[in-house]
């Protein structure tokens, strides 16, 4: 089997809503063009309801949109259902459907068509072709880019994703990617922090061999593109490509990556990658995302000691799915769980580097009752940070158990969900991700 490394992709490859905004960005630095002429960036609409339907699965809503009268939206809405189904070849057949009625109705449609053509591409490189996709970027936009330029009125337009497509096939490495699971019952157990946190909860560090030499990196589900940390890259003594690709984290907020190194060969537990290109980030933390993660086996149980494979401890009922595409396309989605939170199920990501056992970005004064301040470490793929929260406790219920757990409340920033399941819950509970059903779910912790 055989399926490419991947970036952390911006969230426009999602396919949302077909509303043409332009926002004039800072070209990155990598795609070489005159600073006489800024880029303005096409954003094919990254806040919007029918992009939280196709990040949630919610056929409903996308069934709504399907149904749709206004002109276009109806074929999104299809080619995002069957995307949601795993039709990958129909969603494309679709969505081609979708870029040529849009280009034949004129005007406006040049918005629709860009949308559909971005999901006609994604379905290629969720079927491992990575520079099938970036061809299939390329291609689009040449086609769409007279009829965006009318429709704008500027002349200098680019996507992110047409920067990285550019990227890719500029220096892509002719060899193919190979992943390749080996079943095992040894659990991957996990180090001690070198940061020494003891509450809520610790970061999750595991050992992993990359080319021959031992790193220890970061488990973290809150992102599905694994990536090497400057400092391990330098270690290794790996030539940096500089890609500066705009990118979001799991709570949307915008961050930039460092480049791209190529990998020979990547062991963790009973899983081995060859030929990999993969992303660089800053600072010395690496992380092992849910694009290696979800490879080890069917079913993954996450315990505070240690990673087993293969070894549910009964049906994950969840009435949501996290997509794995292995292709990054969804990082910003995340994990998504929905654990019964002070009596209430509630929607909530599933962000294991975050060492909280259960965070919550709201105002309301009434989470607030009772709380008191505490410093916290946080580890994003832009460094490490400290900062301050208010600290109560809040009753989570799981599979006929019922825990109190630490809540971290901070300030609301515009993350989607509000919610956070981070480390510290596995003093409580045990993680199982079920990635044949695409299902996460809390369990009561193995004794």
């Amino acid at each position: 089997m055989t399926s490419p490394i991947h970036f952390y992709w911006p969230a426009a490859l999602l396919l949302l809503v077909p509303s043409l905004s332009v926002a004039q960005w800072e070209r990155p630095s990598s795609v070489g063009a005159s600073e006489s002429a800024p880029v303005l960036y096409v954003d094919s609409g990254s806040n919007s309801p029918i992009r939280a339907a196709a990040l949630n699965g919610d056929i409903d809503k996308l069934s709504i949109t399907a149904a749709s009268t206004t002109s276009g939206y109806g074929d999104v809405g299809k080619a995002l259902i069957a995307r949601a189904h795993g039709d990958f070849t129909g969603s494309a057949r679709l969505a081609a459907d979708c870029v040529d009625h849009a280009m034949a109705a004129g005007g406006g449609g040049a918005s629709i068509a860009l949308v559909c053509a971005e999901i006609g591409a994604s379905n290629v490189l969720m079927r491992g072709d990575q520079k099938g996709w970036a061809q299939a970027t390329i291609d689009s936009w040449n086609r769409l880019a007279p009829a965006l330029r009318a429709a704008t009125g500027q002349t200098h337009l680019s996507t992110s994703e047409l920067d990285i497509a550019r990227a890719v096939l500029s220096g892509a490495p002719e060899t193919k990617t190979s992943i390749q699971w080996r079943p095992t019952r040894q659990p991957l157990r996990f180090l001690p922090d070198p940061a020494k946190i003891t509450a809520p909860g610790e970061r999750l560090f595991v050992e992993v061999e990359v080319n021959g030499k031992v790193q220890h990196w970061m488990l973290d589900t809150g992102v599905q593109t694994s990536a090497l940390s400057r400092a391990d890259a330098a270690s290794l003594g790996l030539p940096v490509t500089e890609a500066h690709i705009r990118a979001r984290d799991p709570s949307g907020r915008s961050v930039s990556t460092v480049g791209l190194v190529d990998v020979d060969q990547l062991n963790v537990a009973g899983l081995e990658v060859k030929h990999a290109r993969m992303l660089v980030v800053p600072g010395d933390v690496s992380l092992l995302g849910m694009d290696l993660l979800a490879r080890m086996g069917s079913v993954t149980r996450i315990s505070s000691k240690a990673v087993s494979f293969d070894a549910s401890p009964g049906r994950c009922d969840s009435p949501l799915t996290y997509k794995l595409d292995f292709t990054g396309l969804q990082d910003d989605s995340g994990v998504l769980m929905s654990p019964s939170i002070a009596g209430e199920q509630r929607l909530a990501s599933l962000d294991l580097g975050n060492n909280s056992a259960l965070a919550l970005a709201s105002s309301d004064l009434s989470w607030r009752k009772g709380s008191t301040p505490v410093q916290v470490r946080v580890t994003k793929v832009t460094g490490e940070s400290t900062m301050e929260v208010l600290q109560g406790k809040v009753d989570v219920s799981a599979n006929g158990t019922t825990a109190t757990v630490p809540l971290s409340i901070v300030d609301p920033d515009g993350s989607s969900p509000p919610w956070t399941v981070g480390s510290g819950i596995l003093h409580q509970f045990d993680v199982v991700l079920d990635h044949s059903r695409h299902t996460a779910c809390l369990w009561p912790a193995a004794k």
